[in-house]
């Protein structure tokens, strides 16, 4: 088969002249493509038109009648729901499996529910705002659905429509000129553990099957997460350093698989641990051979510093049932297992640790970040300091008097 392509204009598509053989004899036609304004719904692609003639100038006629027929385009059929699908699974390639989890469940709860079977072309600035108004003020949807909630639901979607704008399926983006409820930034409330609570929990995990995971957590801070993934390749018991790269993920639908995935903020930090935390770590080195040679061929090796029995993942729910149980134990029920971190990073400030480098060792974002978090404890620190300078300018014409120099103070009086 012989091809002789002719390029046209943008817009005009393409012609191109095609011989094929049929029964020893040859048969020559024209055939022309062009990309239509009409939309696949499954992948949210422009539809390529084809269209055959006898001669050149019958396909150029042709296609310049789709061309000028799509200068003044019908308005989009495609449904919010339908355009969401393909913006998920087309779209969102490249962000974290746990975001988009996440999106997912907001666009689900969320956009659906009230504009799922708008169609594009029907969306306007005023309905999308009367949505966001109902979902603030509580006369549609669940009750006591939060600012920051709304704010994030309808960035997604704003973010879905900047695409389909950006195809061609809208003019414009309709979420803008809404308004968002602002999200006030308050003090979040911490609950670390008190000095004589961390006494008897380090009493009552000695010899529990958890006692080096829970340790860890309060020597580093680490997230859980970021503890269950964790690898032996990324511990150097040498330099006394973990590298925390990654950090395992549940998956949120029933009965969800566990994954590895990147860090929260996908930043990559190194945590030092003291003597003490290398200490520990050995001893689960050695916890662990016990294991492999208990568990026999059942073993199955994913170089896991805290795995399970059988060498595979342990879960968040299992982790999180003991500590819960040792805290009962001890007197303190309320305390998660998330609080170790906030009991991590409330020791380290009162030791001197400044917020530049507590935020690092967290793994925060931002010093912003630690300083909502942690910020009354460094105020409360500064307070003591100012306390302890006043104490110390205080005692200055005591200690002059005890060494035999007169009282100014006496002069003044006098």
């Amino acid at each position: 088969m012989e091809n002789n392509k002719h390029r046209r204009p943008n817009g005009d598509g393409n012609i191109r002249k095609i011989t094929v053989s049929r029964n020893g004899k040859k048969y020559t036609y024209w055939q022309g493509r062009i990309l239509t304004d009409k939309i696949n719904r499954k992948t949210g692609e422009k539809i390529r038109k084809t269209i055959t003639g006898k001669t050149q100038a019958e396909v150029a006629v042709k296609l310049r009648e789709i061309a000028c027929h799509m200068e003044e385009p019908e308005p989009s059929t495609i449904r919010l729901s339908e355009w969401l699908a393909i913006w998920e699974q087309n779209y969102l390639v490249h962000v974290k499996a746990s975001t988009r989890q996440l999106y997912h469940r907001r666009i689900l709860l969320y956009i659906i529910p009230e504009l799922g079977n708008v169609k594009l072309c029907d969306l306007s600035t005023a309905m999308i705002q009367e949505v966001i108004s109902g979902y603030a003020m509580g006369t549609i949807g669940k009750a006591n659905i939060g600012a920051k909630t709304i704010k994030d639901a309808f960035s997604i979607l704003r973010s879905a429509l900047d695409q389909a704008m950006n195809q061609g399926y809208i003019s414009k983006n309709p979420m803008n000129g809404t308004k968002l409820p602002s999200v006030r930034r308050s003090q979040r409330k911490i609950h670390p553990m008190r000095e004589e609570d961390i006494v008897k929990y380090v009493d009552a995990i000695k010899f529990h099957r958890h006692e080096e995971l829970y340790m860890i957590a309060l020597l580093t801070g680490m997230r859980e997460g970021e503890l269950l993934g964790l690898l032996w390749e990324n511990v150097d018991l040498f330099t006394g350093t973990i590298v925390v790269s990654q950090q395992l993920t549940k998956n949120k639908d029933k009965g969800g698989d566990y994954y590895i995935d990147s860090t929260k903020n996908d930043k990559i930090r190194t945590v030092h641990v003291g003597n003490k935390g290398v200490h520990i770590l050995k001893q689960q080195q050695m916890k662990i051979q016990i294991m492999k040679s208990d568990a026999g061929e059942a073993w199955q090796e994913h170089d896991l510093v805290f795995p399970n029995t059988k060498g595979c993942f342990l879960s968040y729910r299992t982790v999180y049932d003991c500590h819960k149980r040792i805290c009962q134990k001890i007197g303190c029920p309320e305390t998660r297992f998330h609080d170790l971190r906030h009991t991590y990073a409330t020791i380290a400030i009162k030791s001197g640790v400044d917020m530049k480098t507590l935020q690092e060792n967290l793994g925060h974002s931002d010093i912003d970040t630690t300083l909502n978090i942690y910020g009354h404890v460094f105020e409360s620190m500064r307070k003591g300091s100012a306390e302890k300078v006043d104490s110390y300018f205080n005692a200055i014409p005591q200690k002059a008097i005890a060494a035999g120099e007169p009282d100014p103070r006496q002069e003044l009086i006098g």
